[in-house]
């Protein structure tokens, strides 16, 4: 990474990485030249799959997501109360062929869904992300922040699903309408989650493509109080990047680098608590605020 006094360094955490990203203090040629790099590589053309923007955007948001929730409230308590925001991964599928393009599904079948979710059951905060199934058939991968019973998170599924004729080949087989629609996981840790949603985000997209899997419309949404999240960051901080390459000559940490940033991956909670308490305190209460801006805003 280059060092100069053009450039001051944002460093950012995440549970697995250190990302230090190099900003420029005063317009040059190559600020531009960096801004022209990243429009290059940004598509502006929808295609019904997700760009690696798009990917590290998502990611980046239900990291900050996670984190907060695991700050605030340890996942190893689990008395009864303990834990108001409890996310759950819920998998929606179709019972029946899909009679209406994924647009209508997503706004009158998910849409309703979510709706209902928050006004009956204590939701605040979700993440969906829709993906076709091998028959052709939207279905939905989603992240929901209150733990819901099984039972009735399929009920109210196949009751959305009932009212626009989903359940009627289930119905003519079976005699029952209690489909089979739903699949519930609790998350035990945020590193669970993340890797959960790095695997629907990462889908190859010429596979797909190739075998007309491609969404038509949106592939995802979340609450509006996750859109803008941000990682803890902190300004320049010598003594912890000297830290970082000493870590990586000795094989403790890997680096990746180019120009404008460079990542080191290692576990981040041992590190600042080994080496930087004050930055893990400050990174607590980063994320104690997070958490208050999202479930107790002011």
């Amino acid at each position: 990474m280059k060092t100069s006094i053009d450039y001051t360094q944002n460093i950012t955490f995440y549970p697995d990485k250190v990302v230090c990203v190099s900003e420029f203090i005063h317009p040059t040629s190559n600020n531009q030249k960096k801004k022209d790099v990243m429009l290059e590589n940004r598509s502006t053309v929808y295609n019904g799959f997700m760009s690696p923007a798009t990917k590290r955007r998502v990611t980046k948001i239900i990291t900050v997501w996670m984190e907060a929730l695991e700050f605030s409230t340890p996942y190893t308590s689990r008395s009864e109360g303990a834990k108001k925001h409890y996310p759950v991964f819920v998998t929606l599928t179709l019972s029946g062929e899909q009679k209406h393009d994924d647009n209508f599904i997503k706004r009158n079948l998910l849409g309703r869904f979510i709706i209902e979710l928050r006004r009956n059951h204590g939701v605040v905060q979700y993440f969906w992300r829709a993906e076709k199934q091998k028959n052709g058939r939207i279905h939905f991968h989603c992240i929901f922040d209150q733990y819901i019973d099984m039972k009735v998170l399929q009920s109210t599924w196949n009751r959305i699903q009932d009212a626009y004729g989903y359940l009627d080949e289930y119905k003519k087989k079976f005699s029952r309408y209690n489909a089979p629609s739903t699949h519930v996981e609790r998350i035990n840790s945020s590193e669970k989650a993340i890797d959960y949603v790095v695997k629907y985000v990462s889908k190859n997209p010429k596979e797909m493509e190739e075998k007309g899997l491609k969404i038509q419309g949106r592939i995802w949404g979340c609450s509006d109080g996750l859109r803008d999240l941000r990682p803890y960051t902190i300004a320049e901080h010598s003594n912890l990047i000297e830290l970082l390459n000493e870590m990586h000559k000795n094989n403790m940490a890997e680096r990746f680098a180019d120009d404008f940033f460079t990542i080191y991956k290692l576990n981040v909670s041992d590190l600042l608590e080994m080496y930087f308490p004050e930055l893990k305190e400050n990174q607590y209460l980063y994320y104690a605020d997070v958490f208050n801006q999202l479930y107790n805003p002011a």
